[in-house]
């Protein structure tokens, strides 16, 4: 331990104010010097009682402490200042002193059993015991901490701040803005008025939270970030003209900073306005290689490409290549936008650098097996897909149901229904691999296998509608089940009122329960929706010859082979 000898340091103990354990550092003599001339007209004060003579070991420990704790040897300055404490329990300075290092080093509740003893608490000791009892989650013992204190000193920085978000918290929204602004007026923080902006957004209080970020922006002008803040604020708060005007002053102070320039020209594509969000997009391409956010133009050219803006934002894609020839985003969606162009040469070049830059991305792997499926080299496709399963380690279920999908249309329905099985056992997409797996059956012929596929599915979703109409027409054509069959369909019309295969099946399940004038009329809603398809126009033509329309009957029968010229079926109704 060091040793310091106490008449070294008394008289620097009397100078500073802040070193002050005890009163009465000043002689006897001294202090009678001070009040031996009364002012004129009062009675002399009686000379003070004699102080308390300061504890030399307490002192001695005190100061060590204090040199320990500069030094950061924390755990000494621990020890010295509860060895000052054994000497002078009611000490002051002492408690305040081993309290505060206690919550440095997270230790709250030793610095609450430092700091509750103290009496005569000021406002310094009731906001070390807020934040102590803060720490340990003691929230409304917290609370009134803070309060006492803010009662003591009510420009207190941190009272006002933590009251204000204790009011928050309680959903006193106005008591929690008093407590705010007098934080953010007394401390004139920048930062501070923009948490306080953060927590009213946060409660979606755009009109506050743009008034506090104009404050934190007023004191702080330089920082383009707080402009762009202050915009998206009162965007959100619905005043769009004032937040397109304070992103100019922002740009006007920083024109070439790419986030305020991003903000623009969302703004003006939320508004429809092409030519300003060409404008804008030139000012963010004529920017340097090392001005530029590749985030930001990844933001910008995949909001563009999504609101149909393709041109541009294949732009700002070619752009993040120029800088990131690996750019998984970049080559992704340009290689999406020449799949929609059906350029599918282009496509290729795009997913085959998707995948030498990282094998792993499972869309560049698909992607490339629909373009060879496009460009009729199933063959090919299938090699694609067998080759991502060993390279895929995430989202290979997605691989094999599009490996299902080709199968089926090689008409490999049992070699599709092994690999949907693989989907379930895994854990991937079971509805989609059950919806296909009943319909392999279906188109097998295993009738019975099919309504167990859709049967468990419905056991999983009960509502999915695509599998009600389908097993429901099933059970109608089958004409078994009828009724189960008409509640299976008309769940699905509920679902899709609008939509032409359900209407159909709602028709045939009616038609097979002889309800043939209700079939009639779902029929016909059913061809104004898909006039074209052979099946719905077969059924219109097998409702009226129910009804004994023989005319119309013979006209449906004949636009359904006009579009199905083989069907064998159709031609033997005619004949009749």
């Amino acid at each position: 331990m060091r040793q310091f000898n106490l008449r070294i340091f008394a008289a620097l103990l009397c100078l500073s104010l802040t070193m002050l354990i005890f009163t009465g550092c000043a002689s006897q003599s001294q202090q009678n010097d001070v009040m031996s001339t009364p002012a004129k007209g009062k009675v002399p004060a009686p000379p003070p009682a004699p102080a308390p003579e300061i504890n030399e070991a307490a002192y001695d420990h005190f100061v060590n402490a204090t040199i320990y704790e500069q030094e950061h040897a924390f755990d000494a300055a621990v020890r010295e200042y509860e060895q000052a404490l054994s000497y002078e329990p009611t000490s002051y300075d002492i408690r305040l002193s081993l309290g505060v290092l206690y919550l440095n080093l997270n230790r709250p509740s030793q610095a609450l059993e430092t700091l509750l003893p103290i009496k005569g608490k000021d406002s310094k000791v009731y906001g070390l015991m807020g934040d102590a009892f803060r720490e340990l989650g003691q929230h409304e013992k917290a609370e009134a901490a803070y309060q006492q204190g803010w009662e003591q000193d009510s420009t207190d920085v941190n009272f006002n701040y933590n009251l204000g978000l204790y009011a928050a918290q309680a959903n006193d929204i106005n008591r929690a803005g008093s407590y705010f602004r007098r934080a953010a007026q007394y401390s004139m923080n920048a930062d501070l008025f923009e948490r306080i902006a953060e927590m009213y957004a946060g409660s979606q209080m755009y009109d506050s939270a743009a008034a506090f970020m104009k404050s934190s922006l007023d004191l702080d002008q330089n920082n383009p970030q707080k402009y762009g803040q202050y915009a998206l604020y009162l965007h959100q708060a619905g005043h769009h003209e004032a937040a397109k005007q304070a992103l100019s002053r922002g740009i006007t102070l920083h024109p070439r900073d790419p986030l305020l320039l991003a903000q623009l020209l969302e703004s003006y594509n939320i508004e429809d306005n092409k030519d300003s969000v060409r404008i804008v997009a030139d000012r963010i391409l004529s920017l340097k290689d090392d001005e530029l956010d590749i985030d930001v133009l990844q933001r910008i050219a995949i909001v563009l490409m999504r609101e149909n803006m393709p041109d541009v934002a294949q732009r700002f894609f070619d752009k993040i290549l120029s800088v990131d020839a690996e750019n998984r985003y970049a080559l992704f969606y340009l290689g999406r936008y020449a799949i929609q162009q059906e350029n599918y040469d282009s496509a290729r070049v795009y997913f085959d650098h998707l995948i030498a830059a990282d094998s792993t991305v499972p869309d560049g792997w698909t992607n490339l097996a629909f373009i060879l499926q496009r460009q009729e080299m199933p063959d090919s496709a299938m090699k694609v897909l067998e080759t991502a399963l060993g390279q895929v380690r995430d989202d290979q279920n997605n691989i094999r149901l599009f490996m299902a999908q080709l199968l089926s249309e090689k008409q490999m329905s049992d070699s599709a229904i092994v690999v949907l099985r693989q989907v379930v056992e895994n854990g991937g997409d079971t509805v989609r691999a059950l919806f296909q797996t009943g319909a392999e059956y279906e188109k097998l012929g295993e009738f019975d296998k099919a309504v167990e596929a859709f049967e468990l599915l419905l056991s999983l979703n009960p509502h999915h509608h695509p599998t009600l109409n389908y097993l429901g027409y099933m059970l109608a054509d089958k004409g078994e089940r009828l009724d189960e069959a008409l509640v299976m369909i008309e769940k699905a019309v509920g679902a899709e009122p609008d939509n032409g295969a359900y209407l159909d099946s709602y028709a045939w399940v009616l038609y097979k329960l002889g309800r043939y004038s209700e079939a009639l009329a779902q029929i016909r809603k059913a061809v104004t929706l898909v006039p074209d398809d052979p099946v719905v126009t077969e059924h219109l033509g097998d409702i009226h010859a129910a009804l004994g329309h023989t005319e119309e009957a013979r006209d449906a029968w004949s636009k359904a082979l006009a579009a199905d010229p083989e069907n064998a079926v159709l031609q033997a109704k005619l004949k009749r």
